[in-house]
């Protein structure tokens, strides 16, 4: 076929073809970037686990929505691209200064967040420390080009999940899938910790009411039996001829065993539930038990409540009890100390115990034994179960000098 001159083929150079090639990426980019919103919705092939991507025909998606501080265009546009070729079906929010990024943040709703290190007048670090005040569990993963070994080191410290360099985006990706994998698996454990705490509080209420049932029954039963039982031996008693000194005797012992029942019914029943906790309160129940303590096991117990001190609500007032009951019990069977203080004080905001001994201290190791199943309501454990369930807190310092137990719970309105 012969030439024809008078056609002209255009040439263009390599160089100049990549130019207009990027020329027209940024001006797509900066369309963009007036969005500030840009969802990328990309078919999932993955395993189809919760915030993962599922199968492309399923009927509803779960997106991760995540929150990038990032200010540079193209570091945008790169890591918009890196999650659209992983596979990951998210809505991405894109702020580049402080203000932006605080008011997305207030919004929430947020699965993730990516953000850069350093930024003209705002900081990653800054950033990391802004999203911890307000959600502490929220994956935070920094992305940089120039942060160091020691700064990514005090980033983890400071709370950040993971962090990439923007050379190595490669492993944005996996990183974002294991943060995320993490962030579900402890918001499981919160969701299993809160029911066992609600199971416990539960096990807890039922054991209070069985001990105040049982408690009842053995006074209003058993102890009134006994009482007209012993009534009988002293009339009986007395119907003894003096001659019969046999009969006498056996008469005597019969009515002191009677008297001794007596006594360590109405003393069962009391430690089971006190009858005063209900009518007068906790101070007067504490003074009771005190008095009552001292007398059967030798021990001073110097008690100190504020005159005006009040009630409180019923299952502070029980969980109180329960402390320094146990705390007693312990002076008594493991301190070998003669005398113990207990100091009852409110504040605007919170109830404080205190429980301190002049005895030996508790072991370290004992303090460290972990809760087993079945413990629950016994010993150490069991103080501290009871003071979570009212957002409360056990304190416990222990040495050669002896050992103070504090019991702190927040100060709710009472009648």
């Amino acid at each position: 076929m012969p030439f024809n001159k008078s056609t002209r083929v255009p040439v263009v150079s390599p160089q100049a073809a990549q130019e207009s090639a990027s020329a027209t990426r940024r001006q797509q980019v900066r369309k963009d970037d007036l969005k500030q919103r840009v969802a990328i919705s990309t078919p999932g092939r993955g395993e189809g686990r919760r915030g993962m991507p599922r199968q492309k025909d399923s009927p509803s998606k779960l997106k991760l929505r995540i929150l990038v501080l990032e200010d540079d265009l193209r570091d945008r546009e790169l890591i918009r691209a890196k999650l659209a070729d992983e596979n990951i079906d998210c809505e991405i929010v894109f702020t580049g200064g402080r203000k932006d990024f605080e008011a997305a943040l207030e919004q929430g709703g947020f699965n993730l967040i990516l953000s850069d290190y350093s930024l003209p007048q705002f900081d990653g670090i800054s950033a990391l420390r802004m999203v911890r005040e307000k959600e502490p569990d929220l994956p935070f993963i920094l992305i940089s080009g120039t942060i160091g070994e020691e700064q990514a080191v005090e980033c983890l410290k400071l709370g950040a999940t993971d962090y990439i360099l923007k050379q190595r985006l490669a492993r944005l990706g996996p990183a974002l899938r294991r943060a995320w994998q993490e962030s579900e698996a402890r918001a499981k454990q919160r969701r299993t910790d809160e029911a066992m705490r609600q199971l416990s509080g539960r096990l807890l209420r039922l054991q209070d009411e069985e001990r105040r049932r049982i408690a009842r029954e053995l006074h209003d039963s058993l102890a009134q039996n006994l009482l007209a039982l012993v009534l009988n031996l002293n009339f009986a008693q007395r119907l003894v001829p003096p001659k019969e000194s046999e009969l006498a005797s056996l008469m005597i012992e019969c009515v002191n065993l009677a008297d001794d029942t007596a006594k360590s019914l109405r003393t069962v029943s009391y430690l089971l539930h006190p009858p005063a906790l209900d009518s007068i309160g906790l101070p007067g129940a504490l003074s009771d038990y005190v008095t009552g303590f001292s007398r059967r096991t030798g021990i001073k117990v110097d008690l100190k409540v504020p005159k005006q001190f009040g009630r409180l609500p019923p299952d502070v007032e029980t969980a109180l009890y329960r402390v320094v009951q146990e705390s007693l019990t312990n002076i008594q069977r493991h301190s070998g100390s003669a005398s113990a203080r207990i100091e009852l004080r409110r504040s605007r905001h919170a109830i404080v115990l205190d429980v301190q001994d002049v005895g030996r201290g508790i072991p370290s190791e004992t303090l460290r034994l972990p809760r087993t199943p079945g413990s629950i309501g016994v010993g150490i454990a069991g103080m501290r179960e009871r003071l979570q369930l009212l957002r409360g807190r056990l304190e416990i310092e222990s040495s050669a000098a002896g050992t103070r137990i504090r019991a702190i719970v927040p100060n709710r309105v009472t009648t």
